[in-house]
């Protein structure tokens, strides 16, 4: 993942969000590795821009053509799960803090803290203390 500063931004932009974003939800898959290049034009688009993995695999198009990248992070649980991927070892999901909105714990392994977030939906929620966890994890292997 990307710098813990760059995470920490986007956690806090998660809990401003007032639903589903997928304008977020490219920014959480850029902080993943992965970037956009532009890609030859099929007969649907004049020209297309396509999600390329980290290893240099071609993930496919945007949003609104035959395939959609990136995955809804901020809309789906199931997404937001993927972040969590790595970091936790204990994820609480509750409505009790923030008056009844969602809150998320995120357990990280490695320095055995406890990362929260409240946002106005559960997937936004759990990628805001995923991102946490994430950027907590950067600062120990950069040696803060």
């Amino acid at each position: 993942m990307t710098d813990s500063k760059v995470l920490l931004e986007l956690a806090a932009r998660c809990e401003k969000a007032e639903g589903p974003d997928r304008r977020l939800d490219a920014g959480l898959h850029q902080a993943r590795g992965y970037t956009l290049r532009d890609g030859k034009p099929n007969e649907r688009y004049a020209k297309t821009r396509r999600w390329v993995s980290p290893e240099g695999i071609d993930c496919g198009w945007l949003e609104g053509t035959n395939r959609e990248y990136p995955p809804r992070y901020t809309a789906s649980v199931d997404a937001a799960l993927t972040l969590v991927a790595g970091t936790g070892v204990l994820i609480t999901l509750s409505e009790i803090k923030g008056d009844g909105m969602p809150m998320c714990v995120v357990g990280n392994p490695e320095t055995a803290e406890l990362f929260e977030a409240v946002a106005n939906t559960m997937p936004l929620a759990l990628v805001a203390a995923a991102l946490r966890s994430h950027a907590a994890q950067d600062k120990v292997g950069d040696g803060e």
